[in-house]
């Protein structure tokens, strides 16, 4: 009978500060576009590199020219360094022997100042619609 209190006890308690649902770093969904030389990107990825004191970083896919994440995948509020790169097509399969590739390997269409020297940036707001264009150059 006493576990059988025990138990209630528990399942009450559990009820009533809910299943820990609340996301301890805000989370924000974040989606955009990513153009270079007036084109979407066929292929890439974008990262968020936190310039603040945020928790959070993401890197996502580009796919003909977007990506997004959801808010539970998504990034805290502030600031942050993004770095992209892209490509002109798919990685090619992998052939019968280890490190060998049937076709070509995609060429870089994203000069390296969006990458590891970027100084593109993205402010990710509490309770907006993050929608974030980068229009690159060569």
């Amino acid at each position: 009978m006493r576990y059988l209190v025990l138990f209630v006890a528990i399942v009450a308690g559990i009820s009533l500060t809910g299943c820990g649902d609340k996301d301890p770093f805000n989370r924000q969904a974040v989606s955009g576009t990513v153009t270079m030389d007036g084109k979407p990107i066929p292929l890439g990825n974008i990262e968020f590199v936190p310039s603040e004191k945020q928790s959070t970083s993401l890197t996502l896919e580009i796919k003909d020219g977007k990506f997004a994440a959801d808010k539970k995948n998504g990034l805290a509020p502030g600031k942050y360094v993004v770095r992209i790169q892209g490509f002109d097509g798919p990685m090619p399969l992998s052939g019968d022997v280890p490190g060998e590739t049937k076709g070509p390997l995609p060429k870089s269409i994203v000069p390296d100042k969006y990458g590891s020297r970027s100084t593109e940036t993205a402010v990710i707001k509490d309770g907006e619609t993050n929608e974030v264009t980068f229009t690159l150059v060569k």
